[in-house]
């Protein structure tokens, strides 16, 4: 095939996953509020973005990432516009290419250990918290609920006492913007959000690491899968963390906060979503390599490029 027909093919099947994740974003996107701005995204489109990346290379990643965030704004835009948002998604989408041809080539049980040992600390921190609210008074039991949150003068006292661990002062500490009458409904949320949330993750990444699945093996996609699981992370917690600079530089409501305060709920989100897109990434890819084998059969290349 010349090589215009094959850069056209690219560009084709690229624009067919960019619009794709745009629709994606539009109707199931939203927001978790934080600090009194929309700060926490929670979007599954990225999965699509992801594609071009991996198939096509760096290039193809940044170009359908950066567009994917501007065409996505101009389509429904929620607060003002903020370029530099732009560029990281197509950084993100760059590296994801150039993760990709670091990682597809390494070995299955190297890339286990580095995802066991990634979710296992994120589980332990997860049971200390839990431990630490428990300890402190925060929580009463395994699920904090509104009605057994202790006032915003009691916790203020807590706070001033200066005997509470980390994790408790972490949660009361996002729970002190919360608006007139909600203080318990965000202490709840947040003390959940801040220990079941990690240890939920932990079982959810560890039975992902251990657990092996016939129609997902290295043999049957060419590919581990724990190397889906390892560029969307990986990138994904690169991206998300300068986001998080970037929002604190230019929202005012975030601009005097503790960078750890806004970066630990977004990179707990990020794990969470990284941990469903690559699921749902192995299962599409193991569609396109099925895919193309038949029309390769067929003696057309297809999408097979």
């Amino acid at each position: 095939m010349r090589k215009e027909n094959i850069v056209l093919k690219k560009i084709v099947i690229s624009a067919m996953f960019l619009a794709i994740a745009v629709s994606l974003n539009m109707l199931s996107s939203f927001y978790i509020p934080l600090f009194g701005a929309n700060s926490v995204r929670v979007s599954f489109g990225g999965v699509f973005t992801l594609f071009p990346a991996i198939l096509f290379g760096p290039l193809y990643g940044a170009v359908v990432g950066g567009l994917s965030d501007l065409i996505g704004y101009i389509l429904k835009p929620t607060g003002a516009y903020i370029p530099f948002l732009t560029l990281t998604a197509a950084l993100g989408g760059a590296l994801q290419g150039f993760l990709w041809m670091l990682l597809k080539k390494k070995n299955d049980r190297s890339l286990r250990i580095i995802m066991a040992s990634a979710f296992t600390i994120i589980g332990i921190y997860g049971i200390i918290s839990h431990i630490s609210l428990n300890a402190d008074g925060i929580m009463n039991g395994v699920i904090a609920f509104e009605g057994n949150m202790p006032t915003r003068e009691a916790t203020n006292l807590l706070l001033d006492g200066g005997t509470l661990a980390f994790p408790t002062r972490v949660v009361i500490l996002f729970a002190q913007f919360a608006k007139s009458g909600e203080y318990a409904a965000e202490l709840a949320m947040y003390s959940n959000m801040l220990s079941i949330g990690p240890e939920i993750l932990a079982l959810s990444g560890l039975s992902i690491t251990l657990l092996r699945f016939k129609k997902t093996d290295k043999s049957y996609i060419g590919v581990s899968p724990f190397t889906f699981t390892a560029v969307m992370l990986i990138s994904g917690l690169v991206i998300s963390t300068l986001n998080t600079v970037i929002l604190m530089v230019y929202i005012p409501s975030l601009a005097q906060r503790a960078f750890m305060l806004l970066w630990i709920p977004r990179i707990i989100k990020e794990v969470f979503v990284c941990a469903v897109q690559s699921y749902i990434a192995i299962a599409l890819y193991g569609i396109y390599i099925k895919t193309t084998q038949k029309v390769r059969t067929g003696g057309d290349d297809g999408f097979g490029i």
